[in-house]
């Protein structure tokens, strides 16, 4: 009898087990989606920006790198990131 109810066990672990990496590979790709799209909306112009979303790579990130470099200062924010994780 117990070594029936170890292979239900087993089995009941196993099958939690399986769910529980599903769900979490899909929670995973939820949130890389938006860095993406984060990734794909700094190589826009702001024209292509207002027009409206697209999928494809702009030609305008080293210019918006640039901008942001000038107006911010990025290293800095990237330490307080670092210092408030």
């Amino acid at each position: 009898m117990s070594k029936s109810m170890s292979i239900e066990n087993n089995s009941t672990t196993r099958r939690r087990k399986t769910i529980a990496y599903i769900v979490l590979v899909f929670l995973t790709i939820l949130c890389l989606i938006w860095f993406v799209l984060l990734f794909l909306s700094t190589t826009q112009a702001h024209s292509q920006l207002v027009s409206g979303f697209t999928i494809k790579l702009g030609r305008s990130f080293m210019v918006n790198l640039q901008n942001s470099m000038r107006s911010q200062n990025i290293l800095r924010g990237l330490l307080n990131s670092v210092i408030v994780s």
